[in-house]
């Protein structure tokens, strides 16, 4: 796809992250989805509750076009990723991950891994792990591309929080 091509119903990034477990009425992660036409849609949620806000931002062409550039430069990358990541541990969060073109991939915690150690340090876990740690790492390596891209926008993006400036061009929220 051509970013020429993108419209409002093309999802180039999306980001949810919810915890693994918990009471009712807990704070239960956030999700950022990014379309073609420029909008941002951040919803907060609580536990076992719909949506608890949701908030419209609307990023400049630029802006998406930077967005859309860090995706296409990863789409061969990304063709082969399986849609669950499993590697073994307990997590603490539950990650989901969508990419134009490329569909969600649903894992745990993120967390960069530097293989050559990781295959010293414990080499059977290293055997039955390794392809998604390589992949985990993509995903690390490509959501760390996108965060930087959107602080310039005044939208400060971690695998744990997201927090956007008052600054941004138009808000809209409901609660």
């Amino acid at each position: 796809m051509e970013f020429e091509e993108l419209r409002k119903e093309h999802k180039i990034f999306a980001y949810h992250i919810s915890p693994s477990y918990g009471v009712e009425g807990d704070e239960g992660g956030f999700s950022i989805e990014i379309y073609g036409n420029g909008n941002l849609r951040y919803c907060t949620y609580k536990l076992f509750e719909e949506i608890d806000t949701l908030e419209m931002f609307k990023l400049t062409k630029e802006q998406i076009y930077q967005l859309f550039k860090i995706i296409q430069e990863n789409e061969k990358k990304l063709e082969g990723i399986p849609t669950y990541l499993e590697d073994g541990k307990e997590h603490k969060n539950c990650n989901e991950f969508e990419f134009l073109g490329c569909g969600k991939v649903y894992t745990g915690d993120i967390t960069k891994t530097f293989l050559p150690l990781e295959r010293l340090k414990n080499k059977e876990y290293y055997k039955i792990y390794k392809e998604t740690m390589k992949w985990n790492n993509l995903l690390y390596d490509i959501f760390e591309k996108v965060s930087v891209c959107l602080k310039k926008a005044g939208i400060f993006l971690t695998f744990e929080n997201c927090e956007l400036s008052e600054d941004c061009k138009i808000r809209v929220t409901w609660k």
